[in-house]
């Protein structure tokens, strides 16, 4: 499919078929979205994918009651991952200052980069998704949940799957130049 029609074709997918993502097209898809770019070419991000039902059901509160979160085969959590950079900070022998509100957006965006490349890759290939702000109105709780470490925090974070609903009736937004 070409992008521009991928990306003019976009609609936030709320229900889905029960069919499970192939591994491989999962992989696909998110080999895609680590090739976004990021700020010095550090990728201070990690991505969780959660696939199992009583983690997904154990979201379901956090994300605000969102039936899609226990209906999508599939939740993708992008988080701004501070340990990870720290790591390579101590290794490399350099100060350890990558902990500040600065920095905080730097992994922030490289997610938020990431998630958007995975949204792209995975609508070219027939899936859905709908991104949920819940993710960051809730990073805490989340984060919890899905067990992180100190220093990974939930940015961004959707559901995806194969959509069981009408597209045609989407809302389309156009603008207006």
């Amino acid at each position: 499919m070409d992008v521009f029609d991928v990306l003019h074709q976009h609609r936030s997918i709320r229900e889905y078929h029960d069919d499970p993502i192939a591994p491989e097209l999962l992989d696909e898809i998110l080999q895609a979205g680590v090739r976004a770019s990021s700020s010095g070419n550090m990728q201070s991000y990690s991505i969780i994918v959660t696939q199992d039902k009583a983690r997904r059901e154990a979201l379901f509160e956090p994300h605000m009651k969102q039936n899609m979160v226990v209906d999508a085969p599939v939740l993708l959590t992008f988080c701004a991952d501070f340990r990870r950079m720290r790591k390579w900070l101590k290794q490399s022998e350099a100060p350890l200052n990558f902990d500040n509100f600065m920095s905080f957006m730097i992994a922030a965006i490289d997610a938020t980069l990431v998630s958007q490349n995975v949204a792209v890759a995975a609508e070219a290939k027939g899936l859905g998704l709908c991104y949920m702000g819940s993710t960051l109105a809730n990073c805490d709780q989340i984060g919890e949940i899905l067990e992180l470490p100190e220093g990974v925090v939930p940015v961004v974070g959707y559901s995806i799957g194969y959509p069981a609903e009408n597209l045609r009736s989407a809302t389309v937004y156009r603008w207006m130049g």
